[in-house]
């Protein structure tokens, strides 16, 4: 807007008709040095030895858990739209806890607690969903409660490295980072579910008729 009212006042000058766009030029392209020098000093920082891997923002995932990729990659081709997955939740800025969801796209029970208060301000209640869902997905993770699973329309259990050793976090409300109490047991969803894929330690299973 500062730029329109100086434009329309310089008209009236013939130098500064020619100097105005030299000098707008010359500060576009001056800022514009930024994003590239600073990207590239920020990048040599964190790590001066790094193989460039573009900008697939999911090749960190490839490289750490090969096994993790390759359950999202199943999730990609074969989840439906409202297939609602159990898998390790809540817990803020982590990046082992709900990254099966944000990475497949398919909804889990609970994202990141603050951003989900953020997405749900004012609405009533919406503390006690938060901790209702992180309770419900403790429990579970120990034995797939019928009425929950209805409660909730579960229809895919995820088993991962978080789920069967937990995550680098502290349990408490609103972050549930595992492991899940019944991922060591060898029954463990139960009956009515059956393993649709398993590679290493990832293994996913879908409720039967859905």
């Amino acid at each position: 807007l500062g730029l329109i009212v100086i434009w329309e006042r310089v008209q009236r000058s013939s130098p500064g008709r020619i100097i105005m766009p030299v000098v707008v030029t010359g500060l576009v392209l001056g800022m514009l040095t930024y994003p590239v020098v600073i990207g590239n000093q920020w990048l040599n920082w964190r790590n001066p030895e790094r193989e460039w891997l573009g900008v697939d923002g999911l090749a960190s995932i490839a490289s750490l858990g090969p096994d993790e990729y390759a359950g999202i990659e199943w999730l990609w081709e074969h989840a439906d739209d409202d297939d609602v997955m159990l898998a390790a939740g809540g817990c803020e800025w982590s990046n082992e806890v709900s990254r099966t969801a944000s990475a497949s796209g398919v909804q889990s029970l609970l994202g990141w607690p603050g951003h989900e208060g953020q997405w749900h301000l004012g609405e009533e209640g919406i503390s006690a969903q938060i901790a209702d869902r992180s309770d419900a997905i403790e429990t579970l993770g120990e034995s797939l409660d019928p009425a929950l699973v209805d409660r909730y329309g579960v229809t895919l259990v995820y088993l991962g490295p978080a789920e069967i050793h937990g995550a680098n976090e502290e349990a408490r409300s609103g972050c549930v980072p595992g492991p899940f109490r019944g991922a060591s047991d060898p029954s463990y969803p139960g009956d009515g579910w059956s393993e649709v894929f398993s590679q290493g330690e990832v293994r996913i299973f879908r409720k039967d008729g859905t």
